[in-house]
């Protein structure tokens, strides 16, 4: 009885992971293209003669990061955990260091090159 009562309660609490798992990934998509599109906009209203244009790029950059972190965090938070393979999928931390890359060069090279 106590294992059927266990396995009722993993059920449940999977269920309750898959319908909440998609939400949580796109509101984490939307604020990552929020952050991106607030840095420029306040890129556009700093001076570039104080350097304040990089500091807001590199701060955007450690902030989408940090939503990085958490998107991982997300998509593999039910892998077992087994010493013979990572913990992410390597295909998703090349996709993701290469579009964290991509966007880090974007906004420093706004922060340098805007008019």
């Amino acid at each position: 009885m106590d294992s059927e009562a266990r396995k009722a309660h993993v059920e449940a609490l999977d269920r309750t992971r898959r319908v909440l798992e998609r939400p949580l990934l796109v509101v984490l998509g939307i604020a990552a293209v929020v952050i991106l599109i607030g840095a420029v906009f306040v890129m556009r209203s700093v001076s570039p003669v104080s350097g304040g244009r990089l500091y807001v790029a590199l701060a955007a950059v450690l902030i989408l990061g940090a939503v990085d972190t958490q998107i991982g965090r997300v998509l593999f938070r039910r892998r077992p955990i087994r010493l013979d393979e990572p913990i992410y999928d390597p295909r998703y931390k090349i996709i993701s260091v290469l579009v964290l890359v991509a966007s880090a060069i974007l906004l420093i090279g706004l922060a340098l090159y805007m008019p």
